[in-house]
């Protein structure tokens, strides 16, 4: 894979096919191995770009606290894309990749094209109680390191979902995450988990975005339900689509639905820009 100098750390990144940029950006405990189904299924119309989040992945981790924040992950994409010579491009993420996509779109709304926020918003609905459960969980990490604790981690809550997808999926997911750096992982979730603001706390910024939007959301992701329904409420021209059966990871649990609802919201998107014209 290549790496780019972004925002003062090497990021990881992927791309395949050609046409207009598609960005994907994982959650945590993730890679850009998230989206291999993605980039299967998106590659022959549009250049898919993966990348590894700062402290994940094959990307750098930085051992200092301070340089781990939702904005630095905004602006690691931004200096990411502008590095590849990208002026606007489909910017979507899961979960904490999903939060990134959101502000991305708030921040820099002329590189965005449009943006798809998926299973995004842990943590809104008890954000003391969540920070608190971050601490406590990074805290394990640094101690016990991550091989300790994937069964833990990834079998558990809406998480379960990958297991019981099949060991086809749950290996590779497995994998990643004992092969992240611990100080990555624990910084992770202190300063960008723990510390960002609350989708419903984004209320003004959410009715200001003029791109469009796509939020999908697992029919049992239960975190994330209310926050998913939120953003669709405030944000003008957004769509919302629920995915039955799936948990956390959609894109991962159920490939075709999620690849599907991407794909009938490009066309609208593309659709309302041709008319336009």
């Amino acid at each position: 894979m290549p790496k780019a100098l972004a925002n003062g750390v090497s990021i990881n990144y992927e791309e395949r096919g050609s046409g207009f940029p598609m960005v994907l950006m994982h959650g945590l405990h993730g890679s850009h191995r998230n989206w291999n189904a993605q980039v299967d299924f998106f590659s022959d119309k549009y250049r898919v770009i993966t990348t590894d989040s700062r402290g994940l992945g094959k990307s750098e981790a930085p051992p200092e606290p301070e340089k781990y924040s939702q904005d630095i992950l905004v602006e690691d994409l931004h200096q990411l894309l502008i590095s590849l010579g990208i002026q606007q491009a489909y910017i979507g993420g899961l979960s904490m990749g999903g939060n990134v996509a959101l502000n991305f779109a708030i921040q820099h709304p002329e590189m965005t094209k449009a943006f798809i926020s998926a299973d995004t918003g842990s943590g809104s609905d008890d954000p003391e109680g969540f920070k608190q459960r971050m601490e406590k969980e990074a805290g394990r990490v640094e101690e016990l390191g991550l091989a300790a604790l994937k069964d833990e981690f990834l079998r558990r809550g809406n998480w379960a979902f990958i297991y019981e997808a099949g060991m086809e999926v749950y290996e590779p997911i497995e994998r990643d995450f004992v092969n992240n750096s611990p100080v990555g992982i624990a910084n992770t979730m202190r300063q960008v988990q723990g510390s960002r603001p609350t989708i419903y706390s984004l209320e003004a910024k959410l009715k200001a975005i003029q791109v469009p939007g796509l939020i999908i959301v697992g029919e049992h992701d239960q975190p994330c339900i209310g926050a998913s329904s939120f953003m669709h409420d405030k944000i003008p021209n957004s769509r919302l689509v629920t995915i039955p059966g799936a948990g956390h990871n959609t894109h991962m649990e159920t490939p075709l639905a999620f690849n599907q609802a991407v794909l009938d919201f490009l066309k609208l998107v593309e659709g309302q820009r041709a008319k336009r014209r």
